[in-house]
C-alpha cells in the first residue's frame, strides 16, 4: 500500500478539540485574502442579515512559531 494511503488512514482518526485552534472571522474580500496569506484555513461561511461571515481557524501550536519566527 502506498505511503499516502497509509497516512490518510490515520489522519482521519485524529480528534481535534476546539481549543486546539485559534479562530477569527472576516467579512471583506481584502480581509479574507489577508487571512489566507497568513495561513488561516476557512472552515465555515455564515450569512446573517445579508452579510457573509467567513470563519477561519489556525492550529495554536503553529501560532507561537509564526510569531517568533
Amino acid at each position: 500500500m502506498p505511503t499516502e494511503k497509509k497516512t490518510m488512514r490515520y489522519i482521519g482518526k485524529i480528534q481535534f478539540k476546539s481549543d486546539d485552534f485559534e479562530t477569527t472571522s472576516a467579512t471583506t474580500v481584502e480581509d479574507i485574502l489577508e487571512l489566507g496569506k497568513e495561513g488561516w484555513i476557512e472552515y465555515s461561511v455564515a450569512k446573517i442579515n445579508n452579510v457573509e461571515y467567513h470563519c477561519f481557524k489556525k492550529p495554536k501550536r503553529y501560532s507561537s512559531y509564526v510569531q517568533n519566527a
